[in-house]
């Protein structure tokens, strides 16, 4: 059976009905704090809907289980003992995110609060191919782990460019990533082959929708955008070749009916548009000439993709992959574009509100988004009678008879 994926929500256990408003009520707790916390018992309280003293019992439960814990809040004026402050324990559990690309691999191992603990890259001669891919990946998950109990590793997310089926975990067709006869990746079953290699969950997704997913939990745990927000994340793969962008809709990633969603197909492109490799060598470089005549080069394209952009008038716009090398040519650029629809002034008067920003996790953000997927899994709203690994450990730990 192939792992459950965030995107699908489709993980299924389940436990009696004496234990199901329990085990939900812990996960929901989880939950919050993961989305929100540090929270007062009071604030967690009033988000569940429930009374102090269940809140004072499933806090208690969580922090004998080692998944929560709490300190003293003494940041505002009061008369008193000042009140706890609960968050997630983060060493109480991991997630190992991986970014595949032929070129090369990185990878990440987050705490169960979202903290980047380990980076590992590994750049494979020759590139990968569908053969050659799995052991390698193995080989830098494996040392990405090293001092990582593996007990307390929860899922392995994978981000990979493509058209990914986000149920299998079936990569359906990869331009970058070649098969032994050199021809393009169709159909591979990456997720079947990485499940031989480790034991944990495998979660695996189209790399510009992971990388949207890392940024938008960023930009939450910072405030900066809420729960229940939007984000569009534009993707600008190596020499400035062909754009992606992911897609997160009222706080859900979206990746459309058949996984494509982050996959930005413009019309004439590859007939029209000029090899840029020397120039972009020169932008890298410094030169603010060439890094404006790499943008014009790509308008087009670039265009197609804001236009896109002024259709979901999101919270965010976010410039990865290789527009970080741009910057901050490309930030401009991006807003000069959304700005030349007379119709769009009035919005952008206060640009999507956070702004046009560049990527501030790149290089890591794909590995980072990849292992968000665990944590997404992790911490959302179960199903009725569902029950996932962090409550089945909390109700492990309490004392049995």
């Amino acid at each position: 059976m192939p792992a459950p994926n965030p995107f699908t929500r489709n993980r299924r256990t389940s436990t009696s009905n004496g234990l199901a408003v329990r085990c939900m009520n812990l996960q929901a707790a989880l939950n919050v704090l993961h989305n929100s916390g540090p929270l007062t018992g009071p604030e967690i309280g009033r988000v569940l809907e429930v009374y102090p003293s269940t809140v004072k019992r499933l806090l208690e439960t969580l922090e004998d289980a080692g998944l929560v814990q709490s300190t003293l809040h003494t940041g505002d004026a009061q008369v008193g003992r000042p009140p706890k402050r609960w968050a997630l324990r983060g060493e109480a559990g991991y997630a190992v995110g991986i970014h595949i690309d032929p070129k090369v691999l990185r990878a990440v191992v987050v705490d169960l609060s979202g903290q980047v603990c380990r980076r590992e890259t590994l750049r494979p001669s020759p590139a990968l191919t569908t053969a050659t891919l799995p052991l390698r990946a193995h080989e830098l998950i494996r040392s990405a782990t090293a001092d990582i109990p593996h007990q307390r590793i929860l899922g392995l997310g994978v981000g990979m460019g493509g058209v990914v089926d986000p149920e299998s975990g079936m990569v359906t067709r990869a331009a970058s990533l070649r098969d032994e006869a050199g021809a393009s990746a169709m159909d591979y079953p990456l997720q079947a082959a990485l499940a031989e290699l480790v034991p944990w969950p495998i979660h695996v997704a189209n790399d510009a929708n992971v990388g949207t997913l890392a940024i938008f939990r960023r930009l939450v745990r910072a405030g900066a955008v809420t729960p229940d927000g939007s984000l569009f994340y534009l993707f600008l793969t190596e020499h400035a070749g062909g754009i992606g962008s992911g897609l997160v809709l009222r706080g859900q990633p979206y990746t459309g009916a058949h996984g494509a969603a982050g996959e930005i197909m413009v019309p004439g492109r590859a007939l029209h548009e000029p090899e840029i490799r020397d120039l972009w060598a020169t932008a890298v470089a410094g030169d603010r000439g060439a890094r404006r005549a790499v943008l014009e080069l790509r308008r087009p394209m670039i265009a197609h993709a804001t236009a896109l952009c002024q259709t979901l008038d999101p919270d965010c716009v976010v410039l990865g992959g290789e527009f970080t090398a741009l910057e901050p040519d490309a930030v401009n650029f991006v807003r000069e574009l959304l700005t030349a629809t007379p119709d769009y002034w009035g919005y952008l008067d206060q640009p999507p509100a956070q702004g046009v920003v560049t990527d501030p996790l790149w290089p890591d953000t794909i590995a980072v988004g990849a292992a968000e997927l665990v944590l997404e899994d992790l911490f959302r709203r179960p199903a009725p009678g569902e029950v996932g690994p962090l409550v089945t450990l909390a109700i492990g730990a309490e004392p049995q008879g």
